[in-house]
């Protein structure tokens, strides 16, 4: 497990590759911690859903912890369809 999987805590917001949907980068809020002999899972969210995920994210894909939100920033991308506020996404993800 890496660093940023150990500290990593109920509240945090992970991105991380989603089990259900390989391929798929989600950023969802942590809710429970899992600790078995398999490994370390996360237990998530997302901040407006009103159930958890339907799989446990196993630490290994985790890709980052989310450092500091932009509100709306995602509209930003969708309407203006351009590269330019993609670019931003590393100064609020802070990666393994």
């Amino acid at each position: 497990m890496c660093n940023l999987s150990q500290n990593i805590a109920v509240g945090d917001i992970i991105v991380f590759n989603a089990p259900w949907n390989p391929g798929l980068y989600v950023a969802h809020m942590v809710i429970g911690i899992i600790h078995n002999s398999t490994g370390t899972y996360f237990v998530t969210k997302g901040i407006a859903n009103p159930v958890k995920d339907p799989t446990p994210v196993p630490a290994r894909d985790v890709f980052g912890e989310v450092i500091v939100g932009v509100p709306y920033l995602g509209y930003i991308v969708i309407y203006e369809e351009a590269i330019v506020p993609l670019l931003l996404i590393p100064l609020i993800v802070k990666l393994r």
